[in-house]
């Protein structure tokens, strides 16, 4: 099973079990939006519950993915977790028809994980519009929620556990000028990571627990 059968079934249940008081279970099948993507230079942006591509042209994102090596990438799997978040509303029977399911919600935009055998990077990440510093503290609680939602499922957590490289990063678009251009890549592989800017590390809430390594950058590179 991948991330997308649990949140169809073991993340439901914890769901459910989280629910405010007066919401109904959850008896169907939820949605789960993925997209593959195994390019090696490509940006990423909040479909927001719309059609649209979370993939972007490199540079033009809310945050750019240097994937692996021109040569060797990864098999990204991206999965649409506020979208599959945002489903869990019912009518209170009061006016409000779109009444949140859990009184607290994690809501960060998006997991992602490679699907190869390898299970080398399974990341939490937020996006943003605009500068870091703006909606840092907010973002950080969204992916420690989100990760602490995951874990109360004692098989989720087990699965997450299976991969080497564990990450919850906030992603905008501030200090996009330091994205390598293609004239860049082309002077070797390297010499992207000199010019790339680093990310400022940070851990936070139970983040260390799970074993999991928070970051703020624009580029990620999956190494």
């Amino acid at each position: 099973m991948e991330l997308e059968d649990y949140l169809r079934s073991d993340v439901l249940e914890v769901i459910n079990k989280k629910r405010i008081r007066q919401a109904p279970e959850w008896k169907s099948v939820p949605e789960v939006r993925i997209e593959d993507i195994s390019e090696y230079l490509f940006d990423v942006q909040d479909p927001k519950n719309s059609s649209l591509s979370i993939k972007k042209a490199y540079g033009s994102g809310a945050a750019s993915y240097i994937n692996g090596t021109p040569d060797n990438t990864y098999p990204l799997r991206f999965v649409c977790f506020e979208e599959y978040m945002n489903q869990f509303v019912f009518n209170d029977g009061q006016g409000n028809a779109k009444v949140a399911m859990l009184k607290e919600e994690p809501r960060p935009d998006l997991i992602v994980y490679n699907t190869d055998e390898g299970k080398k990077y399974f990341i939490i990440q937020e996006l943003s519009e605009g500068k870091i510093a703006k909606k840092k503290i907010r973002a950080r609680q969204q992916l420690n929620a989100a990760l602490e939602l995951l874990c109360k499922s004692s098989v989720v957590k087990d699965y997450i556990s299976s991969f080497h490289h564990r990450l919850c990063i906030v992603s905008a678009k501030d200090g996009r000028e330091a994205v390598p251009t293609p004239q860049d890549v082309a002077k070797g592989f390297m010499q992207i990571y000199q010019i790339t800017p680093e990310p400022l590390f940070f851990s936070f809430g139970s983040m260390k627990r799970y074993d999991f390594q928070g970051m703020e950058t624009s580029i990620v590179c999956l190494e």
